[in-house]
């Protein structure tokens, strides 16, 4: 079966952004968060993941973007995520990861936000 995923990477500045599409689920998280992984360059001060082209995003998924703002906050760089569907930012209130991850509606207002720090 097909991963489902894909991440297309652009940077901003130091800003990495990662546009995902596709379905995020427990079936693919490991390798979601290992995409990510990957992707963060040490001279990158943010990650800002691109929700525009996800189809779903389950509970597994946040839990790896919960991971990944710990990790970078614990290295004093900065996460958000933007561009949510109505049930992606569904799942994400009911969660309670709204309090805890920044969310914008557009990547243009995310990487305005990032860059005034």
């Amino acid at each position: 079966m097909p991963m489902e995923i894909d991440i297309k990477w652009g940077r901003k500045d130091r800003i990495l952004i990662a546009m995902l599409e596709g379905r995020f689920d427990s079936r693919n998280a490991d390798v979601f968060e290992r995409m990510l992984e990957l992707g963060i360059d040490a001279g990158d001060q943010a990650l800002l993941l691109d929700f525009e082209h996800v189809t779903f995003f389950s509970s597994a998924g946040l839990r790896v973007g919960l991971r990944m703002a710990r990790r970078l906050n614990g290295e004093g760089k900065k996460f958000a995520i933007c561009a949510l569907s109505d049930s992606v930012r569904g799942i994400v209130e009911v969660s309670g990861f709204d309090k805890i991850i920044t969310i914008y509606d557009t990547q243009l207002a995310a990487v305005e936000a990032l860059e005034k720090g």
